[in-house]
């Protein structure tokens, strides 16, 4: 074999290298020159090691080690477009990661419209569940570059530790195994109640006869899940101020 060529995941970046064998030499793209503007023989950047094979061995060693993370870890993503009144105003990206007993979700989304001012909404949901049991989640919420909330929940034994503005308390909740991110993600056939992250409760989830899924919040707002093939394909938001709905982009 001359040469091995891999890909290194830096957080949401992509690092090409390939080694060649021959004649000693690690060729690679940084991360901002991604590889699929890289033109024919455009410039790419080159380190040698005449002479010194510990560096060789090193890197070969470096990846060894990381191709049984990398078969076993499997990433899927979905892109949403947000609209309101027939018009997009915002988009949601979803993140599922699953490697061995561990499973991390990730929602981001943006949403730009006006009310009496021009307004931006940043939204950003984590959660790990390890073994079907949340570990850890993250609610976060920006409102023109200013965060309005930052709250997180960690399971401390048989108890969850929620965080928010320097204060923490225990909350003594059955083991949380489907929270409201998770209906963005799996069809919640057979699920009496969720848990809800941003109220600190568990929320019923009523089928409706059409085959959705509906979630109504303490304070009067609802969200309303559709799916087909297990896959979330709208949601429905009813807000006291406004409506909207979040659309799956199948044009990938």
């Amino acid at each position: 074999m001359d040469c091995i060529a891999c890909f290194i995941f830096l957080k949401e970046q992509t690092q090409f290298f390939m080694f060649s064998l021959s004649s000693n030499t690690l060729h690679y793209l940084p991360a901002n020159d991604q590889v699929r503007n890289q033109k024919p023989g455009g410039q790419n950047h080159r380190l040698t090691w005449e002479g010194s094979p510990r560096l060789r061995v090193a890197f070969c060693a470096i990846v060894f080690l990381m191709m049984p993370a990398m078969l076993s870890s499997q990433q899927a993503q979905w892109m949403y477009k947000i609209a309101r009144d027939g018009k997009q105003i915002g988009w949601m990206k979803l993140q599922k990661t699953d490697s061995a007993n561990r499973m991390m979700l990730s929602l981001n989304s943006e949403v730009k419209t006006r009310f009496v001012f021009d307004i931006a909404i940043d939204v950003t949901d984590l959660a790990t569940f390890e073994e079907g049991k949340l570990v850890h989640s993250a609610t976060i919420r920006r409102t023109n570059n200013r965060t309005k909330l930052d709250k997180q929940t960690r399971r401390l034994g048989t108890k969850y530790e929620i965080s928010q503005e320097g204060k923490t308390r225990l909350q003594s909740f059955p083991v949380i195994h489907a929270n409201l991110l998770s209906m963005y993600f799996f069809e919640p056939a057979g699920l009496q109640e969720i848990y809800s992250d941003m109220h600190e409760r568990f929320i019923p989830v009523k089928r409706i006869k059409d085959g959705s899924y509906e979630v109504k919040f303490p304070d009067g707002n609802s969200n309303v899940f559709f799916y087909a093939g297990g896959l979330c394909t709208r949601i429905k938001i009813k807000h006291s101020f406004y409506t909207a709905e979040i659309l799956l982009n199948t044009k990938g």
